[in-house]
């Protein structure tokens, strides 16, 4: 693993990237595989325990929705972007560059504290969600919504209220000839519920429904809003957590997990995820796509999507995945 390159991470819509040191490539002569990043110094440690780490998780969501690239020395992009008048630098120095510091100064993500109105679900093991439409994307996309807010707990019910009646020729057939939803896949201690809208008075705490067809009256009744990092070309996703704020359109941060003190960049085996992923995905386009962009209940409905540390039958376990990895 003697050859290397120089490597950037770029936002080609922006025309924004820093550097990554050196790609390290798995072999001599294949060019397009590498295996990880490093400064090039040696006692320098792995980049997803260093200020680079921070960096990336801030750059995630500065450019969410952008076409964001890993591109190296060997590449024509590379020098194109380089090269380019238009093109700004995080890191170094110079009139067109931005220090690390002066990026990440009073960036909410570097320690976030979460407020009170922060719409956590009202009980630790069971969610409430509407159907906001009759489609199997929305059946999909609700489901993981749902999901995702009962992942840390050992056991979880969901209850899906639908449209009475149900519209069991859209969406019911394909999700019996599926036995579970790809959703619940991913998260075997759930069980799930279907119940007519009728029953909603019977429950309590706050229904969740997409913001595209959503009022809400007070912060608190906001619902959660996701992230993942998806490569079109592979079909593979990494989950970054929670949208910080929900309200807003644009991401400020990402917060995997239900901890507020454990912030994403200090995650270390999420942040080694994420690296290996850019080694894996190098001169692919990557997307942060965020929940109410156009695409993300299509990616997050197709069977075939493989989620790195998910538990579903075509997904990677964070184990596996980080297994022997150099990086």
């Amino acid at each position: 693993m003697s050859h290397s390159a120089d490597a950037i991470f770029a936002c080609m819509d922006c025309k924004v990237y820093f550097s990554l040191g050196k790609a390290f490539y798995r072999s001599m002569g294949i060019f397009n595989l590498v295996a990880y990043f490093h400064s090039g110094q040696e006692g320098d440690p792995p980049h997803s325990q260093s200020i680079y780490n921070t960096v990336l998780w801030k750059m995630l969501a500065d450019h969410a929705g952008h076409c964001l690239n890993v591109l190296t020395g060997d590449d024509t992009s590379y020098k194109n972007l380089l090269n380019d008048p238009a093109s700004r630098k995080i890191g170094g120095s110079g009139p067109c560059a931005l220090s690390f510091e002066a990026y990440l100064r009073d960036w909410p993500g570097l320690q976030p504290l979460v407020s009170s109105t922060t719409p956590w679900p009202s009980s630790p093991s069971h969610e409430i969600v509407h159907l906001p439409h009759s489609s199997f994307f929305a059946f999909e996309h609700t489901l993981q919504r749902a999901a995702l807010q009962l992942s840390s707990q050992q056991q979880g019910l969901i209850t899906l209220l639908v449209p009475d009646p149900i519209p069991v020729s859209i969406w019911l057939p394909r999700f019996l000839q599926r036995r579970r939803p790809a959703a619940l896949d991913r998260y075997h201690r759930l069980s799930l519920r279907i119940l007519p809208e009728a029953y909603a008075p019977l429950y309590e705490g706050p229904i969740l429904t997409s913001p595209e067809t959503t009022s809400f009256p007070q912060e608190a009744l906001l619902p959660s809003r996701y992230a993942h990092l998806f490569c079109p070309l592979c079909y593979k996703m990494l989950f970054l957590g929670q949208v910080f704020p929900p309200e807003q359109k644009q991401p400020l941060f990402f917060l995997h997990g239900k901890d507020p003190s454990q912030p994403n960049h200090k995650q270390h085996q999420l942040s080694r995820a994420l690296w290996k992923m850019l080694a894996d995905h190098a001169d692919h386009d990557l997307f942060v796509v965020v929940e109410g962009s156009r695409h993300y209940g299509q990616h997050l409905a197709d069977e075939w999507i493989c989620e790195i540390g998910g538990d579903g039958p075509h997904d990677t376990p964070f184990e596996d995945y980080l297994q022997d990895w150099p990086g």
